[in-house]
């Protein structure tokens, strides 16, 4: 059985017209399956990964993020996967976008928030560590790791 590709075109509209409200340009993560285009289009779309132990394929797919003070009264932003059609969410440590914004000078964006979610999940399954877990969290220090890792850190 062939697996075709998912891929869902999201448009955000931001009021100041351009990437992020800070103006800066997010680069495109294509292979963690999130990308965001000049004027502000998000592209999302499906992604497999394969567990480095198992040999397992799962089929990725970014659903949505929020803040979870009102669903889980927990101080993070959550990102909501579909792995394999399951929900899993990655939890941002909330301390960890002060650390970045003291560390940049600038607000760490949703689509830069989204992208670092996408990509420890990815880092997660493959190193078969997700399991029956419905929830990964980040520390404020893994935040900052996984962005200086998708070179977020440059102000």
């Amino acid at each position: 059985m062939s697996v075709r590709p998912y891929r869902v075109r999201v448009t955000v509209r931001l009021a100041s017209g351009v990437n992020d409200p800070q103006g800066n340009t997010v680069r495109d993560a294509s292979a963690i399956g999130i990308g965001v285009n000049p004027g502000g289009t998000t592209t999302v779309r499906g992604n497999t990964v394969t567990g480095g132990l198992t040999g397992e394929t799962f089929r990725v797919r970014f659903s949505h993020l929020w803040v979870a003070i009102s669903t889980r009264h927990s101080d993070t932003v959550d990102c909501k996967f579909l792995v394999n059609g399951r929900g899993v969410i990655v939890a941002l440590a909330h301390p960890g976008y002060v650390l970045f914004q003291e560390r940049t000078g600038r607000q760490l964006s949703d689509a830069e928030a989204a992208q670092i979610a996408a990509a420890h999940l990815r880092q997660s399954l493959q190193d078969d560590l997700v399991g029956d877990r419905t929830i990964l969290h980040l520390s404020p220090e893994e935040v900052l790791r996984v962005a200086e890792r998708l070179s977020f850190l440059k102000p």
